[in-house]
């Protein structure tokens, strides 16, 4: 077996992200109006996807950055197509899944301008310096 040469660089404290819910979409008077977006906290742990799990992903997606959350959170769930902002890079909630009492969703980087997204990543960016 191999000795660590240095300190273990595994990530296994949990993270307050910034996340942000787009608005969805209710019907008044019969025509669709879409609500606002919603801001909240997400409390994670998160880590790095292994070769198994990103050979699990869909090919176009393979080489854009992503990691697994790991939540906690009873009071706000992710959801998919939450927005999460991380070290300055926003991420949108692809794949959830219930694991008891915690929630695993499947981060990937979006890489394209933000006015190509339905929602304003502006707004998430000014919230998570306030």
């Amino acid at each position: 077996m191999y000795q660590l040469k240095r300190r273990s660089r595994l990530m296994n404290n949990d993270e307050q992200l910034p996340a942000l819910r787009p608005g969805e979409v209710v019907f008044r008077d019969g025509k669709p109006v879409k609500r606002a977006m919603r801001q909240y906290r997400i409390r994670a742990n998160v880590q790095p996807l292994s070769s198994r799990d990103l050979m699990l992903v869909p090919e176009g997606d393979r080489t854009k950055e992503q990691f697994w959350l790991f939540s906690q959170n009873r009071d706000e769930a992710m959801a998919l197509n939450d927005l999460v902002l991380r070290r300055g890079k926003v991420y949108v909630v692809q794949g959830l899944e219930e694991w008891g009492g915690y929630t695993k969703g499947r981060a990937v980087r979006y890489d394209g301008a933000p006015q190509n997204l339905e929602w304003d990543t502006a707004g998430l960016e000014r919230w998570a310096g306030a």
